[in-house]
């Protein structure tokens, strides 16, 4: 049942919000081997379900998400719980973050805390403190990260609506690899105040759903304004980039894919094949030099205010592929932490110029989106934190997950990905949908109109 249609039904009294809140509550506990939550207590959220129901007022309208249980990406601040970012010496306590508090005045209830990748630093949640988020599909593959364990909830229908959040991809990633629906919206759009920061050019929070139409639903309530109506499949013209966006893509998956862009054409989807000029290596120049220098500058500041001593000091307790990343990329005086000189010129030049590649490519093709598959294969097995093997290629897991969903942020895109099918040993095979920047309602409705066609859900 989608969020949109457990509302509707405990708006209309069909049954209680207790009622719904003991569903999930018995659909967590009976799934708790996929790890999904670092901190659940389900009688917390039950007894929240119950004052709501006691409180209930005999007319009126109720708040667009009321008794809907919620969980939450564990780097997101809440007042009821404490917050690890997926840490074993980090542990929190502060007010809600400004999203939750939205959600809250929307009628929502704090599920829980999900896992995810420590320090939302990878791609797997392969968490070495709290254990590796499993993926609903195939319990020895991961979940994808770093919110892994919102995506592996919301799949497993522990809760039909979930918070996560994305830098380099870290909604779009477990979304794709658990067959569920995940939306980045335009950075900024959402606010971000009250999360463990990693890159502020690129953070930005986002939900987890099993349909766009509770994403959109997700959407209306941070906003706080309607979204934009229906569109027709005929009028839709989408860029098919098949250059750096469909290098090396696992080959069953691939099929899955193409079969996909053709029932968009036989609905009379227009789909324009050209390549965005340079679009590599602008991306490349861009990301990697912004990302790891301001992660090594956001989180010291952070976790000194927090009275921590700096990044140093967490990285000092953090799991071995987090003390390497840190330590070869991040960290002063690694030996390959970008340079001043790198970092300031993928921020002034090369970042502005693929964002102009694309305005430009959007407005040459008049597209209202471009499509190309989320990642390169399905999910890899637990214990496979480094590399995998891609149609003979061995890749590294960074390239194999997130090769494509850099550039949403690196460009400030709205990136939308939906469930399309499976590959050949059964795993979910995705589609990545992106935007220009501030069209994140246009692009909701695309997803909305294109689901109907090509989506695969559990």
């Amino acid at each position: 049942m989608s969020a949109t249609e457990a509302l509707r039904h405990m708006h209309q009294g069909d049954f209680s919000c207790e009622q719904y809140t003991q569903a999930l509550v018995a659909r967590t506990e009976a799934v708790a081997d996929t790890n999904a939550f670092i901190d659940f207590a389900a009688t917390q959220v039950l007894e929240a379900a119950r004052a709501l129901d006691q409180a209930r007022p005999r007319n009126g309208s109720l708040p667009p998400l009321w008794g809907l249980p919620i969980p939450i990406k564990d780097s997101v601040f809440t007042q009821d719980f404490p917050t690890t970012a997926g840490t074993s010496v980090i542990k929190l306590r502060h007010p809600d973050a400004d999203l939750v508090t939205r959600l809250r005045r929307a009628g929502g209830l704090v599920m829980g805390k999900t896992n995810l990748h420590e320090l939302s630093s990878g791609f797997t949640s392969n968490n070495p403190h709290h254990g590796p988020v499993r993926n609903p599909y195939a319990p020895d593959r991961v979940a994808g990260g770093s919110s892994g364990g919102t995506a592996a909830a919301v799949a497993l229908g522990c809760a039909p609506l979930g918070v996560a959040e994305d830098t380099a991809g870290s909604i779009r990633v477990p979304a794709a690899l658990c067959g569920i629906v995940g939306f980045r919206p335009t950075l900024g759009r959402y606010p971000t105040t009250g999360v463990v920061p990693l890159a502020p050019s690129f953070d930005q929070v986002g939900p987890h759903a099993r349909c766009v139409a509770d994403i959109r639903l997700f959407d209306r309530v941070v906003k706080g304004r309607p979204g934009q109506s229906s569109t027709s499949l005929e009028r839709i013209r989408l860029g098919v980039p098949r250059g750096y966006l469909y290098d090396n893509i696992e080959a069953s998956a691939m099929q899955v894919f193409d079969k996909a862009l053709e029932a968009l054409r036989d609905c009379g989807v227009e789909l324009v094949e050209h390549d965005v000029s340079g679009l590599g290596d602008l991306l490349l120049a861009s990301y990697g030099p912004i990302l790891f220098t301001e992660i090594g500058i956001s989180l010291d500041v952070f976790f000194k205010e927090q009275g921590m001593g700096g990044l140093q000091a967490v990285i000092d307790k953090a799991g071995p592929e987090t003390v390497g990343l840190y330590s070869t990329l991040v960290l002063e005086g690694a030996p390959a932490k970008p340079s001043a000189k790198v970092y300031q010129e993928a921020a002034a030049l090369h970042r502005p110029a693929l964002r102009q590649a694309l305005a430009h490519y959007f407005w040459q093709h008049q597209l209202d989106a471009i499509v190309y598959p989320t990642v390169r294969c399905g999910a890899p097995e637990i214990g496979a934190d480094e590399t995998v093997n891609i149609n003979g290629v061995s890749t590294s897991i960074f390239d194999a997950l997130g090769h494509n969903t850099i550039l949403a942020p690196a460009a400030e895109l709205p990136s939308l990905t939906l469930p399309i099918g499976f590959d050949t040993d059964r795993l979910p095979v995705a589609m990545g949908l992106d935007a220009l920047p501030g069209d994140d309602e246009r692009l909701l409705a695309l997803g909305a109109a294109l689901e109907r066609v090509v989506c695969a859900y559990r």
